[in-house]
Order: C-alpha cells, then structure tokens, then sequence
C-alpha cells in the first residue's frame, strides 16, 4: 500500500496545515515545469488529494491500518512505514524502524500481536494455496496421533477377540 505521509515526507500525526506546506513544498521542487520528475509529481498531487481531504484522509487511516493488521506490520509513528516484525528481538533491544530508523514506540504486546497476526496471515494463505486437501491430510494425521497415543497409554481398551 503507498504511504502517502513518506510521499509528502510528513509524519502521520501532521495537522492539514502542515500538509498543505510539505504539499506546496514538494510540488515546487518536483513540477516537470522546473525540471522535475513528472511521475513524481503525480505521486505528489495523488498523496495530497488523499491527505489534504479530512474524510479522505480517515478513510485511508482505516485502510492503511487494516493493511498493516492483515499483514502483521506495525506503523513508525515518525514516518508512517511498515514494519513487519520477523523475529523476536531481545529484551533489551531497541527495534527500530527499517525506513528512517525512528525507535518504534509501540511496546511489546503490540509487536507480539503483529508477529502472531503475520504467522496467522501467512498460514492462510498457505492453506488457501493448497485448498482442502490439505487440512484433511492434518486431521487424519492428528486422529492417527491421538489414537496412538491413547493406546500407549493405555486409555483405549484392547480390542476382545472371539474364539
């Protein structure tokens, strides 16, 4: 999903004055009039049309956060990327983000849930590639490990054979 807020260089958190300034700003340095790059000036106006509308702007909060949920990221409060957590890091370190290398700010219960919603995520979408089969395959295998070890453990009666 494009972030707008890096194509501005604004934080999320910016007011829809300071939006409009980076806005400005940004289109004066990138107008293909001014020997700028034309597609970068698009990716400019685009952002701001999103940005500058107040319920634009909440409806693509919503999506981008949706977005980051479903892919188990989770959002630099200083420049708005994504961060997909793929391991766990240690107590004592300080994870950052990967685009401007900002201290995430969220604490470890958030990270966790990201990492967790990551993995959900990703078996989905391995089990929609294989389809049913698939989970059949686990049950039976999980029926078949449970019976043994029921019999192991003696929790199944042995079978009486008639003479």
């Amino acid at each position: 999903m494009l972030n707008h807020y890096a194509t501005l260089g604004v934080d999320p958190s910016a007011s829809p004055e300071d939006i409009k300034s980076a806005y400005r700003k940004a289109a004066r340095d990138a107008h293909p009039d001014r020997q700028g790059d034309d597609d970068k000036f698009r990716a400019i106006r685009a952002a701001y049309e999103v940005l500058g509308d107040v319920e634009k702007r909440a409806l693509y909060d919503r999506a981008r956060r949706a977005w980051m949920r479903q892919i188990g990221a989770v959002a630099c409060s200083a420049c708005g990327h994504a961060n997909r957590i793929t391991r766990r890091p240690a107590a004592d370190e300080v994870v950052r983000c990967w685009h401007c290398k900002a201290q995430l700010r969220e604490g470890w219960p958030a990270l966790l849930d990201a990492q967790r919603q990551a993995l959900a995520s990703e078996a989905a979408r391995v089990v929609d590639e294989v389809g049913i089969d698939l989970a059949d395959l686990a049950s039976d295998a999980v029926r078949a490990g449970i019976t043994r070890l029921r019999t192991r453990l003696g929790l199944v009666p042995k079978p009486r054979f008639k003479s």
